[in-house]
């Protein structure tokens, strides 16, 4: 028996990762843990929160996940913009800063 979590605050490349958590029942019938998530997934900040994603995950994956608009948007990782040019080859490591910042017309 498998017992999947949810994964709706993850990126899709993460939710295969989530998928491998599962809980299976030993010969006692007590419930054994394996925890396939937490050796296979990172933790980053974004904007101030802490986010748990999948290795090699680039930085326009993660802004696509999260719904950002890449047309007026500037990024940030450990206080150095990211070049637009590199979102895609730009792949995030372990307990790395990214803030996202959007333009915003108005008066």
């Amino acid at each position: 028996m498998h017992r999947f979590h949810s994964a709706a605050r993850l990126p899709e490349s993460a939710r295969f990762w989530q998928s491998l958590e599962r809980t299976a029942f030993g010969h006692g019938g007590e419930i054994l843990r394996l925890p396939a998530v937490q050796k296979f997934m990172i933790t980053i900040e974004v904007n101030g929160r802490a986010t748990t994603i999948a290795p090699d995950t680039t930085l326009s994956a993660l802004l696509e996940e999260l719904k950002f608009s890449l047309d007026g948007t500037a990024v940030a990782v450990d206080e150095s913009i990211v070049p637009k040019s590199t979102f895609g080859t730009f792949v995030l490591q372990n307990n790395m800063k990214v803030e996202v910042f959007s333009l915003v017309a108005g008066g």
